[in-house]
């Protein structure tokens, strides 16, 4: 088995936000839109979609690089179609 990840998540005393730690990062504040949340964070969607992203970006410029390929920059746009009942989940997602 490889390396074990560990973060932490704990609410706070707002609807359903939460904050999320891992390591010794600044944690990251997750929210939901209004009315169940107050939008004042990430959704758990949008930074599943972001983790997406730069998984695909490390992954391939990481193997570019190997190919000596000389990068200097790399962007990957993501795009999740959402569904509108819970649980929310993705039906699509477009990188």
């Amino acid at each position: 088995m490889g390396e074990q990840l560990e973060v932490t998540v704990n609410s706070t005393d707002q609807k359903v936000q939460c904050a999320g730690v891992a390591r010794s990062n600044p944690a990251i504040v997750f929210d939901y839109r209004p009315p169940l949340g107050e939008g004042e964070g990430y959704t758990p969607l949008e930074l599943l979609l972001m983790s997406l992203a730069v998984c695909s970006v490390t992954t391939i410029v990481y193997l570019l690089r190997k190919m000596k390929k000389n990068i200097t920059g790399f962007n990957v746009n993501a795009k999740g179609a959402r569904r509108d009942t819970h649980p929310t989940s993705f039906e699509k997602i477009t990188l």
